[in-house]
């Protein structure tokens, strides 16, 4: 007996194959949260691609998911009230309540507020201000939040000359930091220079 075509359902293959093609991460377990947050958070920068519906998105999302956390979603759509209609944002929250421990994200969030660059390389401490971002959004919500808490955990001496500029963007002020970085390093060793000459300088008798 011959089927007939279902386009609906030929439409999900062909966004799912378009998918496929961007090479999504599967998800079995984590050993920590941050796994966790990162393999949802691939997952949903990848879904707008292929332009799939909210239903859609959670039927793909969750052809990702194996073993343990497949063990998972199959018990979790078993105990609910109305698993057909369990749409993406459910399960985003579902799976950010079962793989992601509160505490850990707290520390992260505690992490990011006291963030202080240091003696590290505006690059390096640029990356991990903002790998550190998605976890304290009630700080980082505007650019001039982004802006501010930035300037703040820079030292002193970076922030007595950006303090005196009109920054429009984060990425204005990261950007001039830079600038900033490479010239304060070039005016210390301007000075070791100095200080090095003074030293080989013959003394005066006394």
């Amino acid at each position: 007996m011959l089927v007939a075509p279902n386009p609906s359902h030929e439409l999900f293959i062909k966004k799912f194959k378009e998918f496929y093609k961007l090479k999504p991460p599967t998800f079995d377990h984590a050993n920590n949260s941050i796994e966790a947050d990162d393999w949802l958070r691939g997952i949903e920068r990848s879904l707008p691609l292929v332009k799939c519906t909210n239903k859609e998105g959670l039927n793909i999302a969750t052809l990702q998911l194996r073993g343990i956390a497949n063990l998972w979603w199959d018990c979790f759509c078993a105990h609910h009230p109305d698993p057909a209609n369990i749409g993406w944002m459910k399960f985003a929250q579902a799976f950010h309540e079962y793989h992601l421990m509160e505490g850990t994200m707290e520390a992260k969030a505690e992490e990011f507020r006291n963030l202080q660059m240091g003696t590290t390389p505006v690059e390096e401490y640029t990356t991990k201000f903002i790998r550190l971002m998605r976890y304290a959004l009630e700080y980082t919500e505007t650019e001039k939040q982004r802006k501010y808490y930035y300037m703040k955990d820079l030292p002193r001496a970076m922030q007595s000359i950006l303090i005196g500029h009109d920054f429009l963007t984060q990425k204005e002020l990261i950007n001039k930091a830079s600038l900033v970085e490479i010239d304060l390093k070039q005016i210390a060793l301007e000075k070791e220079v100095l200080r090095n000459e003074k030293r080989k300088m013959p003394q005066p008798n006394p």
